[in-house]
């Protein structure tokens, strides 16, 4: 059996109505042993419009992996986000500052390495917690920055826990797989007529950003959300929009960009009807197509390699890599090893070859870059840090 196919359908996580049509069928070649999925169908809801991903692994496997496998921690630059991570969280600390007093107490969910909580801090927010599953993460953010730090994900509110007046979910939402479940227990995170600040992936404008084939169909990310979605999905449990923005913002050095959404909502009694919308479908439907216009190129240098069957030295096992191997043709090629920065996967497997750490590349292999986003500073790592003078092959 295809080993997406063997988990049931998924419920739609705006509507909870069971029934989507198939847009797109996106497979993953995962690490062993830390993988998080093999693939998912890209649907769209036939009730409501939503688009989302269908055939999901258990929700304790995104627990596991988002506390044991994060990628989110950085060790490779000393716990250090790139800058234009850093600019994207800044415009959303000033934009907050503008509609939310500044002495409410704020939770900030995933926080990751506390850049969102540092620059809440700069611009003058006085009462701030950060959660997030990984250890190495709030160890690195409490100790360094001395900021409030919970250890896990948002689950239910323990009676001694206190709740916030506004509750921020930056690149959150859109990797949870039980969005129902995750509102309520937000619901008791949050205080009577709070807010809650969700920023997500713009689907209504992912043809408009400028990054790698499919990237936003990553392996991490199981929700696709424009306004209206989000709005039905936060609306159906009582949450009212009161401020929005629309931004193509920088996402990677090298000139890469993503289509970003920002509502703010807040608490109120009153429960939407959920409206029928079909802006999600057209938009995704619009981004598989530009997506496929984009492959050739990459196809093409992989198919070069394929001919020569010359050794090559993979660098970068994220969606881009897990994806070639899945559903490109990179399992072809004559791989001697895989390399990643990444800890949690050095030492594991990937289609039965090793992923090695940077510091063992030993041969003089040409090494293909399997990354948009770190293309310049892997290229730069491997010429300057590492002294190395393979010949480099990129797919960008």
């Amino acid at each position: 059996m295809n080993p997406v196919l063997q988990y049931p359908h998924r419920r739609c996580p705006v509507c909870d109505h069971l029934g989507a049509d198939v847009l797109h069928e996106q497979r993953f070649l995962g690490v062993a042993g830390t993988g998080l999925l093999d693939g998912y169908d890209v649907v769209a809801c036939n009730s409501c419009g939503a688009v989302f991903s269908d055939h999901l692994p258990p929700a304790e496997r995104f627990a596991k992996y988002y506390s044991s496998a994060s990628k989110y921690e950085f060790s490779h630059r000393g716990g250090e986000q790139h800058r234009e991570e850093i600019l994207r969280v800044e415009g959303l600390a000033n934009w907050l500052s503008t509609h939310l007093s500044l002495d409410l107490p704020i939770l900030d969910v995933g926080c990751a390495t506390g850049e969102l909580l540092l620059k809440l801090r700069e611009v003058g927010f006085r009462d701030i917690t950060g959660l997030d599953p990984s250890r190495e993460c709030v160890e690195r953010v409490r100790n360094l920055h001395g900021l409030t730090m919970i250890e896990g994900v948002l689950g239910s509110k323990r009676r001694e826990q206190r709740s916030y007046g506004a509750v921020i979910l930056s690149a959150v939402l859109e990797h949870i797989p039980s969005t129902d479940l995750f509102i309520q227990d937000l619901i008791q995170w949050t205080d009577p007529l709070g807010y809650i600040v969700v920023e997500v992936p713009d689907l209504e404008f992912f043809d408009r950003s400028n990054n790698a084939p499919y990237q936003e169909m990553s392996v991490e990310h199981v929700n696709f959300f424009t306004s209206l979605s989000l709005k039905n999905l936060m609306g159906r449990h009582g949450f009212q929009a009161v401020a929005e923005r629309h931004f193509i913002c920088p996402a990677a050095p090298g000139g890469l960009t993503g289509a970003v959404l920002t509502i703010l909502f807040q608490k109120s009694n009153n429960v939407s009807k959920i409206m029928l919308e079909e802006i999600s479908k057209t938009s995704m439907q619009r981004y598989i197509q530009h997506c496929g216009q984009a492959i050739e190129s990459e196809g093409a240098t992989i198919k070069q390699l394929i001919r020569s069957q010359q050794s090559v030295i993979v660098w970068g096992t994220g969606t881009l890599c897990q994806r070639l191997l899945a559903q490109g043709e990179l399992a072809k090629a004559k791989i001697s090893y895989f390399v990643d920065s990444n800890l949690h996967y050095q030492g594991k497997y990937l289609a039965g070859i090793p992923i090695n750490s940077p510091c063992e590349i030993q041969s003089d292999d040409p090494i293909l870059i399997t990354s948009w986003c770190f293309q310049n500073e892997i290229t730069e790592s491997i010429r300057k840090t590492l002294g190395l003078k393979n010949h480099i092959i990129t797919l960008r």
